[in-house]
């Protein structure tokens, strides 16, 4: 918890809990602990037993041995655990439960669609890469070529049906998602964290921070719809809700934590690979960057480089550097190590690795090679490629953990792109850990692939340009980034959010409001250093 959240968390005790998931067989294991910055354990645990039923209290254990010795600091305003509680819930109760989550995100596929897709897979394995024969023989051949003719129109065609379901799925449609995040919330918040946070109510300021830590198996899950209690209070409305990276993560990190210059100058990256051809990472913003970017830019920050912008001429603009949209990772770089930023965001596409890859996730910028510059792939000391030269384009957390001086960070970035979130690995070491050994100490990034602004109009909407909900999404995240308290400015804007979308009268309303938008966004608030 910050300075700014406690101090307006007034009388109440600020608090901050931990809670971790690990999936193992047939369960999956929690852990939470209550810590504070303002009162002994023992204050910390009165607080809490007073404020939950004794069932509750009966999950969790003090230990006395922490306000002796060691624990000695938490009387004098230190932060060990206070309070510690494990168990488990079984994963044959909560796995249907995400499923229907992540059958109503965005990229999904439909199981009978998957299962084609193998089907198709396994009858090139039958043919075989080699083809052998006559040249007249080209039966093979033509089978080839059908099979990826076919894969790819599946593709196209099962993308477009996630969209529909995306946007009439749980994460929209109001009666489901009560439903949906009300079990999840019964099944994933133990009982003592639930109850103590269903103590206060959504009218008061937070005294309450909750960092999870939630395993790859509920990487996707927005925890800040999770229900508290039966009336449907969701936890962002009497919690800040942030992400966890373990303490080992942060031990040994290359460069030190940038200083925190909130109202300094910032670097937007808007649509990178907008003027690229790769059918992979299409362009956000079909005919070119909207205003809402541009007068933002120009406004806040008087022409500091913006890789969004169309090309002007130095002496239009009074700035080095302003920059047309088809920003190359080279320049990337050479923006980032030309002066002191306070903050960078990177609005654009990524490339997600799978869960037992997170090195492999990467930024992607525009392919075309500067003029005159030649590429090569980045090695190891020892000469091993950290890249195949056909990825160079792309800034993936291998490439970028091992050589954070060229892609320095300032202390406030955000990437708001495909997946971009580590949660989801079973090894936190993606572009989140990336940024962190860069610098970063407050991190935003996305929970799951965001639609864009027009994939409404595969449900009816229209909307134009640049006032989209994913636009409105990332311009609050920017917004955030530069004020005081990130989390606080985050929380406040999905709060109301959700109180928009409770009220709509229309689906198209609801629509705009949803929470497959703002639910997405999850940050990370990390010490300069761990003790």
């Amino acid at each position: 918890m910050t300075d700014v959240q406690e101090q307006a968390a007034g009388s109440a005790l600020p608090t901050l809990w931990w809670l971790g998931y690990w999936r193992a067989g047939e369960h999956l294991y929690w852990w939470t602990k209550a810590v504070s910055r303002s009162a002994s354990p023992a204050g910390v645990a009165a607080a809490v037993r007073a404020r939950v039923s004794d069932g509750a209290w009966s999950t969790v254990s003090f230990a006395p041995s922490l306000t002796a010795g060691e624990g000695g600091r938490a009387a004098a305003g230190g932060s060990e655990a206070a309070l510690l509680g494990a168990g488990a819930v079984s994963w044959d109760d909560v796995h249907p439960l995400v499923g229907r989550l992540t059958a109503g995100l965005p990229g999904s596929v439909a199981e009978e669609t998957d299962t084609h897709v193998r089907r198709l897979q396994g009858q090139l394995e039958e043919i075989g890469d080699t083809i052998a024969g006559p040249p007249d023989e080209l039966g093979p051949v033509v089978q080839r070529i059908a099979i990826y003719t076919e894969l790819a129109a599946l593709e196209q065609r099962e993308f477009h049906a996630s969209l529909e379901r995306a946007w009439s799925g749980p994460l929209v449609e109001r009666a489901a998602n009560c439903d949906l995040f009300g079990r999840l919330g019964m099944l994933l918040f133990p009982s003592v964290l639930r109850e103590y946070l269903a103590s206060f109510e959504p009218t008061e300021t937070p005294a309450t921070t909750v960092v999870v830590a939630p395993g790859p198996d509920l990487g996707q899950v927005p925890w800040e719809l999770l229900t508290v209690r039966d009336d449907d209070t969701r936890a962002v409305e009497v919690a800040f809700i942030q992400g966890g990276l373990s303490p080992a993560s942060l031990v040994n990190l290359a460069r030190p934590a940038a200083r925190d210059v909130p109202d300094g100058p910032a670097l937007r990256i808007i649509d990178p690979t907008g003027v690229s051809r790769d059918p992979e990472a299409s362009p956000i913003y079909p005919h070119g960057v909207p205003q809402s970017w541009t007068t933002r830019q120009r406004g806040l920050d008087a022409g500091v480089p913006n890789a969004g912008e169309l090309p002007q001429r130095p002496e239009a603009s009074g700035q080095r550097g302003v920059q047309p949209r088809g920003c190359t990772r080279e320049k990337f770089g050479a923006l980032l190590q030309e002066r002191d930023w306070a903050r960078v965001l990177f609005f654009g596409h990524v490339d997600s690795g799978d869960a037992l890859s997170p090195t492999t996730s990467a930024l992607r910028f525009n392919a075309t090679s500067p003029r005159g510059e030649h590429r090569h792939p980045l090695r190891t000391d020892d000469g091993r490629l950290l890249e195949e030269p056909a990825g160079m384009h792309a800034l993936s957390a291998r490439v970028w953990l091992h050589a954070p001086d060229w892609w320095p960070m300032p202390r406030r970035v955000a990437i708001i792109a495909c997946q971009a979130d580590d949660s989801r690995y079973v090894e936190q070491a993606g572009l989140t850990l990336a940024a962190v050994n860069a610098g970063a100490r407050i991190v935003t990034t996305t929970r799951w692939t965001c639609p864009t602004d027009q994939s409404v109009s595969f449900v009816g909407d229209v909307v134009l340009p640049g006032e989209g909900a994913t636009t409105a999404m990332a311009l609050a995240v920017d917004t955030a980034h530069g004020s005081a308290d990130p989390v606080s400015v985050i929380r406040a804007w999905q709060c109301d959010r959700l109180a928009v979308w409770r009220s709509a009268r229309t689906p198209q309303e609801a629509r705009r409001a949803a929470p497959l938008v703002w639910a997405a966004p999850m940050t990370y608030a990390l010490p300069d250093t761990v003790r």
